[in-house]
């Protein structure tokens, strides 16, 4: 995730990382790291309300989340506050990437891609991570192959086992902040066999009793009859923060 850096002067290439905002206190100007150096700042503030000037903001904590003022970039007036800066202006950001093949182990349910999320990543209401697994799977064993995902430790979809013999599946969800302890999820899994969709099911749940101000493990696991009965290849989990 990216971070909020503050100070007086102009920010150095020595601190930070790419990604991260540098607001400098002294006169609002913000800089956005990128490719090892902060350059010539994106941001110039125009006013100050809830009167607040720059010039009485001369650390972190003298920033009330409440606070917000005007910035112009290309002629466009934003309202920033201290609360919403980094989830408005870092954006979409990816957590996790995957292309290693991961296979399910006998007849039992294996982790496939287990991703943990740090604490505090959903922290605004409407924060939202979205997910994507794909894969193959043994085609007409049965019919039993079974996919499933979890996030904080409680299962949010059971494919059941497959009513269709397919050769590849699609797994793709959200999980939307609701408040601090509670979020909403939805899941889709679509089947085909390369050429054609075979089959779809879906779930909507809510988590509730949560504690976002931790780390929560997402994952998706699989089971077969045998070995390599389900094979995850390729997946990631984008976070996206609230509009």
């Amino acid at each position: 995730m990216a971070d909020i850096l503050y100070g007086t002067t102009v920010p150095s290439d020595g601190d930070g990382s790419d990604g991260d905002l540098y607001i400098r206190t002294t006169n609002g100007a913000m800089y956005l790291k990128d490719s090892g150096t902060w350059g010539s700042p994106f941001f110039t503030p125009v006013n100050i309300t809830n009167g607040r000037k720059w010039s009485e903001v001369a650390t972190t904590s003298s920033l009330n989340d409440a606070d917000y003022f005007m910035v112009v970039q290309a002629g466009v007036n934003k309202t920033i506050t201290k609360a919403n800066t980094k989830t408005q202006l870092a954006g979409a950001k990816t957590l996790f990437a995957y292309t290693t093949t991961v296979e399910s182990v006998d007849g039992t349910e294996t982790d496939l891609y287990t991703d943990s999320i740090a604490a505090n990543t959903l922290a605004a209401n409407k924060d939202r991570i979205c997910f994507e697994y794909h894969g193959n799977v043994v085609n007409g064993l049965g019919l039993t192959e079974v996919i499933k995902i979890y996030f904080a430790g409680t299962e949010i979809f059971d494919s059941a086992a497959f009513v269709t013999q397919a050769i590849s599946f699609h797994v793709t969800g959200t999980i939307i902040r609701v408040s601090s302890t509670v979020v909403r999820c939805s899941v889709l899994l679509e089947l085909d066999d390369d050429t054609t969709a075979v089959g779809s099911t879906s779930a909507i749940v809510e988590l509730t009793g949560l504690n976002l101000a931790t780390g929560n493990i997402l994952k998706i696991t699989g089971q077969g009859t045998t070995t390599g009965d389900v094979a995850a290849k390729l997946g990631a989990v984008t976070y996206f923060p609230a509009p």
